[in-house]
């Protein structure tokens, strides 16, 4: 057997073994979670699965109204696919909760899910948590090894928080998979630039392209999934900036951040700048080309309809605002507390001792191997690393969840969360080197011990 297919038989069975792994958590007990009226408006916005794909409807007004612009339409497709693909019909969806009425005017008017179709989409969005786990994994093995990745995929599977929003008939774990789909196929761009071979435009086209298929299944799912185009921006924009610095101009700068940010063009004979804009321009076309594609308010004006869905969806939290003033965010540092008390302290994985949150220290010692070693490894190689990319990513999504985040609601913050785990898991890793070393040490001493008393 070859290499190549060794690695895709093992890969396979990783993701088989640990699908049925992940799934354990998400699924047990899904239906005894109790409903979250969202779940109902979810459920509701399924219909338009059948408007798009098997009647065609695009002129239906329906794209234009509450439910059309409120979201983007693939969250709603993976919904109604789910109930189509189970044998169920768009008419027997009942319509969605109405949040000026009381949960019994609700249930008395039939605006509850029926048990069959909230078992089905909860189903999907185990699949999709459990899936997650899995993409955690190989992050954390790319980055870290296999223990990095075993790690990541244990914590994410553990956290109270992520099992919950995982079997909620709501767009929370789609929207998570294919955002942290994009940063691995962003890592193995990074890895592809990093090298001392010639770049291969062939290759960068490929995981661009994907890249921007990936960016549009976040961004089409919910509209924070956008953050992931952001990043992956960020991330081949710094290889930009290499390519395009000359060696004179860097000499000629005696500072010590230009120094350790090692933006040195020693890889424009590899055609890095080219291969740099190329993914970035691939990117944004094909995920935004998409976008349109799948969303047929946009199809008349694109921009004046993306612009249309941004600012309807600002009128909704600023409404939502006004009824609920005690949930709401609306200072940085409202934020940042709320982020700390829900990620850190109210949903944390390990309990706290002598009151220090241990999740809070695994994320420190997670974060300061990763600076250090990409230190270290921009110091060697004068080039952006995987490490380096991991962390651009972690900056740009967490401290855009953070100034976004709009109210205390806690599927707002597993972005965050999901972040966390994968550093938590380097941070574990980081520990058990500080605890190896520390025996290691121990021993050698020990030994020392006993030959001088001998």
């Amino acid at each position: 057997m070859s290499p190549l297919w060794e690695t895709l038989l093992i890969f396979t069975l990783l993701i088989v073994l640990f699908s049925r792994f992940l799934l354990a958590f998400f699924i047990i007990d899904a239906d005894a979670v109790l409903t979250h009226p969202d779940e109902s408006q979810w459920i509701y916005m399924g219909r338009f699965f059948w408007t798009f794909f098997i009647d065609k409807d695009i002129e239906n007004p329906e794209w234009h109204e509450y439910h059309g612009i409120t979201q983007p339409p693939l969250g709603k497709y993976i919904i109604g696919f789910a109930l189509y693909a189970s044998g169920h019909k768009r008419d027997e969806i009942r319509p969605p909760w109405q949040f000026g009425k009381s949960p019994d005017w609700n249930i008395k008017h039939g605006r509850f899910p029926r048990p069959d179709h909230l078992r089905v989409v909860r189903l999907t969005m185990a699949i999709f948590g459990g899936l997650v786990g899995v993409v955690f994994y190989f992050i954390g093995r790319r980055i870290y090894g296999i223990r990095a990745g075993f790690a990541a995929c244990l914590l994410w599977a553990l956290n109270p928080l992520a099992s919950r929003y995982s079997r909620w008939a709501m767009t929370d774990a789609p929207l998570l998979f294919f955002l942290f789909s994009t940063l691995l196929i962003n890592l193995h761009l990074v890895s592809h630039f990093c090298r001392k071979r010639p770049i291969s435009y062939f290759k960068t086209l490929g995981l661009s392209c994907l890249a921007g298929v990936s960016l549009f299944l976040a961004a089409g799912t919910k509209l924070n999934g956008g953050l992931a185009g952001l990043a992956f921006i960020a991330v081949m924009g710094v290889f930009l900036v290499q390519g395009c610095l000359k060696p004179s101009f860097l000499s000629g700068l005696k500072s010590s951040v230009v120094k350790l940010s090692g933006l040195k063009r020693q890889f424009s004979r590899y055609r890095l700048t080219p291969a740099a804009l190329m993914s970035i321009i691939l990117l944004v076309v094909i995920s935004l080309s998409l976008f349109v594609l799948c969303n047929p308010m946009l199809y008349d004006k694109p921009a004046r309809g993306i612009k249309r869905m941004l600012r309807h969806r600002s009128e909704e939290i600023q409404g939502q605002r006004a009824l609920d003033p005690r949930g709401s965010l609306n200072t940085l540092p409202q934020k940042v507390t709320s982020v700390y008390q829900r990620v850190f302290c109210e949903y944390r994985v390990f309990p706290s001792i002598f009151r220090l949150p241990v999740d809070l220290i695994l994320l420190f010692l997670g974060l300061t191997k990763l600076v250090w070693d990409e230190i270290k490894s921009i110091k060697s190689t004068r080039c952006l690393s995987e490490k380096g990319a991991l962390l651009i990513w972690a900056i740009v999504v967490i401290s855009g969840t953070t100034l976004w985040i709009p109210f205390v609601w806690l599927r707002y913050h597993l972005p965050i969360l999901a972040f966390n785990s994968i550093l938590m898991g380097i941070g574990v890793v980081f520990l058990l080197e500080l605890i190896g070393k520390a025996s290691d040490s121990l021993k050698l001493r020990i030994a020392r011990s006993k030959e001088t008393n001998s």
